[in-house]
Formats: structure tokens, sequence, C-alpha cells
């Protein structure tokens, strides 16, 4: 299980960078000061601020987590009892507007690493919201409120 869910990670990973590297047409890269490359040390798996600061997020990105924020809530507020066909019903829906950030990705650099910090696990209680355990698609709907209410404190 634990196999399956590294290839789950590691397939997302490699989708996401390369939905992201592909979503912008090929324009000159636009260089850096060295000293601002190596100011940022991005630890993998560990969401951080940009040396205090929040990081630049496109309005897309933005948009899409406002949407997955809302769907969480309206969610919520229909008060459904819990059974895996709602967690189904919501996974589905989560799964589209997660879609929908991959495909519109603009972000580079140390700011896409962090976005990628901060949607992996997201993108891996979708999965968990979706199968057939209801006891793990409850914790996961938690853990969901949980990291999307993180955003506002990483991304602007």
């Amino acid at each position: 299980m634990n196999t399956q869910k590294s290839l789950i990670a590691i397939a997302f990973l490699g989708a996401t960078v390369l939905a992201c590297n592909n979503a912008e047409e090929s324009t000159p890269e636009e260089t850096t000061p060295a000293v601002e490359e190596v100011a940022f040390v991005n630890k993998e798996g560990l969401l951080q601020l940009n040396n205090g600061a929040k990081w630049e997020a496109n309005p897309e990105t933005t948009a899409g987590v406002e949407k997955m924020q809302a769907q969480i809530a309206a969610f919520e507020e229909m008060n459904l009892p819990e059974d895996v066909a709602n967690f189904k019903q919501l996974s589905n829906g989560l799964n589209t507007t997660m879609q929908g950030i991959f495909d519109q990705c603009t972000m580079k650099g140390a700011s896409h690493d962090e976005l990628h910090d901060f949607l992996v696990p997201i993108k891996g209680n979708i999965t968990t919201l979706g199968g057939d355990d209801l006891e793990a698609a409850s914790k996961a709907f938690s853990d969901l409120q949980r990291q999307l209410s993180q955003f506002e404190n990483y991304f602007e």
C-alpha cells in the first residue's frame, strides 16, 4: 500500500512538473541574480515562507485554491451523512479543480517548488477521500480543511 502511494505521489509530481512547464509559451527566460537564487533553499515536502515573506502565486492558482476551499465549505454546509458515495462525489469535484490549477500553472522557480509542497499532500488526501475506506475518507476531509486553510499563510 505504501509503495502504491509512493508511486502515485511520484507520478503526480512528474505530471505536475510537466504540466507547469508546458503551460507557458516558450519565451526567453529572465535571469535572476545569483544572490537571489541561493537565498532560499527548498526543503522538499516542507512548506516554507520566502525568507519570512509569502510567495507570489499566479491568479489562476489562487482562484483554484479558493474554489477548493468553497467546495469543502459547501459540502460541510450540506450536512450530508458521512458515507463513501458522498466523499467520492466531493473527491471528483476537487480533482477537477486541482487539474485546472495544474493546467493553468505558470509559476516558476522557488515559488513553484513551494506550491508543489503545498499541493502534494492535498492531492493525496483528495485521492484518499475518493477511496472505499470511510474512516480514512473522513480523516482526509478534515486534513483537507486544515491544509487548504494554510494557503493564505504562505501565498499571496
